[in-house]
């Protein structure tokens, strides 16, 4: 049997199809059967209801066809044809195998003019509700369309795109029909603000963490023309329920790490402040040793200070003369000299 194209496949796999299902038991029609009148709306026998359901089948199997414009009596025609022997076929081979080529041409244009139609509806339907809920109170529109409503509010941390989070969501179509959700997976989901559509992008970076939103998403800010198939058709309008429960920030703010800057610090010791950081600090035998070389080499400067007071002055802590530079310890010679000179 030479099969035709698409049509032709559809068509001989559906009645393969019912010939290799299970077949009822075929029992000869009793007295009482046959005395039955029949009716064009009564199936009386087992192979009238057999040949219905065969109907049936092919006229699901040839619904978009049946729709172009098709001519059951004479598709009638032709099926004879094929079934009677002695019935004259009316087309050439060459004419069958063009005519159902143009009439898939002709089904395709149909579907792709069905799907533009079906497109625009669903864009003006959606844009329609967004113009009425704009009003509702406490919506936020924002300017590239999206729309919110804080359900609950907090104070936690924003995120940025380049963070990651972690959230509760459920996400609806416009009809009502749910086509995601955590709650009923039984845990929330984390991912990187940046790796989702446009819509939650934004939605998430006017969030707190505690957050709960109920959120409205053009199309142009999900899933576009295309959609999601099977579950999100093209156009639609996302509606989504937002709880924001943790934010992992790429570069956390300071004041979240409890660190202070060094200018705003009372905890610094003033000799750590006034350190030089390109010179490592000096122990302190070291420093002893070159104020004593100091003091042998001055004996004015001895003269000018009592041992007790030096005692004193060695034995006060870093912090209660902040002003002397480390530097300076080592020049009390230069001091002097304006004594030599008088």
């Amino acid at each position: 049997m030479k099969k035709y194209g698409i049509l032709a496949a559809i068509t001989a796999s559906t009645i393969i199809g019912c010939a290799n299902a299970p077949q009822p038991t075929t029992e000869p029609a009793t007295p009482k059967e046959a005395a039955v009148t029949t009716s064009k709306d009564t199936l009386i026998s087992v192979n009238d209801k057999k040949s219905y359901a065969l109907g049936i089948n092919v006229g699901r199997s040839l619904k978009d066809v049946l729709l172009t414009g098709i001519d059951l009596d004479i598709m009638q025609k032709g099926l004879k044809s094929q079934l009677d022997t002695s019935t004259k076929v009316l087309m050439t081979e060459e004419e069958i195998e063009s005519t159902l080529q143009e009439l898939v041409k002709d089904l395709q244009k149909k579907r792709e003019a069905d799907a533009k139609a079906l497109l625009q509806k669903t864009l003006e339907e959606q844009k329609a509700f967004l113009a009425k809920n704009a009003k509702e109170a406490g919506v936020v529109s924002t300017s590239s369309g999206l729309q919110y409503k804080i359900e609950k509010n907090a104070e936690g941390i924003a995120p940025k795109r380049e963070d990651k989070v972690k959230v509760h969501y459920k996400g609806s179509l416009l009809d009502g029909k749910e086509f995601d959700s955590s709650y009923l997976r039984g845990e929330p989901l984390e991912f990187p603000v940046n790796a989702v559509i446009e819509g939650w992008q934004e939605l998430l970076t006017n969030m707190k963490v505690g957050m709960k939103v109920k959120a409205w998403i053009p199309s142009e800010l999900g899933y576009g023309e295309a959609g999601a198939p099977p579950a999100i058709p093209g156009n639609s309008l996302l509606i989504f329920e937002v709880e924001l429960l943790e934010v992992q920030a790429t570069n956390p703010p300071a004041d979240t790490l409890n660190v202070k800057p060094i200018e705003d610090s009372t905890q610094v010791a003033p000799a750590e402040v006034k350190a030089d950081s390109t010179k490592p600090a000096a122990p302190a035998t070291e420093v002893k040793q070159e104020l004593a070389k100091a003091a042998e080499a001055t004996p004015a400067a001895k003269t000018e200070e009592p041992a007790a007071e030096k005692k004193q002055e060695a034995a006060k802590p870093a912090e209660a003369a902040p002003k002397t530079e480390p530097a300076k310890a080592a020049e009390p010679a230069k001091a002097a000299e304006p004594a030599k000179k008088k």
